[in-house]
């Protein structure tokens, strides 16, 4: 079928890599009207796909997300869809956020975050996660408090893969395959 893409998805494509941009640059490179990008860019806002600064908009790491894991559900709510991306990307998610936590962290912390109902069992599928993260020395124990987790190696965007039968954990930043 012929993809259709959105304004939304085609202002979050221009921004995709950390590009800053006016409102009317984005009108111009979309050819669309600037009461269009306007008007889209709220709802991008509202979202959490975008920030704006002095008239600026830049994508967040949640519209970095959508763009990578979200285009299936962008046509309509098939609620389906939605279902087996969020469970797919929970790990991404949870990745993304680990990244930008300065303080440190639980994994009761990370879920009040991320879980948004349509995950199978989230919390353990993320007490599964960190403790690979855990092993492969992606993050480690907080001396004072064995619940908590701080980052001690980000190796980039793209979030470590877990596959549990393998027991391998595959970071797609550096090539690097770690047994968990």
């Amino acid at each position: 079928g012929v993809m259709v893409i959105t304004t939304g998805q085609a202002i979050l494509n221009e921004l995709a890599g950390g590009k800053v941009m006016l409102t009317r640059e984005l009108a111009s490179r979309l050819d669309t009207p600037i009461d269009n990008i306007r008007s889209t860019a709220r709802r991008l806002l509202e979202r959490g796909y975008i920030t704006r600064n002095e008239g600026c908009y830049q994508i967040t790491e949640k519209g970095q997300d959508f763009i990578a894991f979200g285009r299936t559900c962008v046509a309509g709510s098939q609620k389906g869809d939605f279902a087996t991306r969020s469970r797919f990307s929970l790990r991404t998610r949870a990745w993304n956020l680990i990244r930008m936590k300065t303080a440190s962290w639980s994994v009761d912390d990370l879920l009040m975050t991320l879980a948004d109902g349509t995950e199978k069992d989230a919390e353990r599928g993320l007490r599964r996660y960190v403790r690979a993260l855990l092993k492969a020395g992606y993050v480690e124990r907080t001396p004072r408090n064995p619940q908590l987790f701080r980052l001690v190696r980000n190796t980039g965007r793209l979030a470590p893969a877990l596959n549990t039968p393998a027991k391998t954990l595959t970071d797609p930043n550096t090539g690097e395959v770690h047994h968990v």
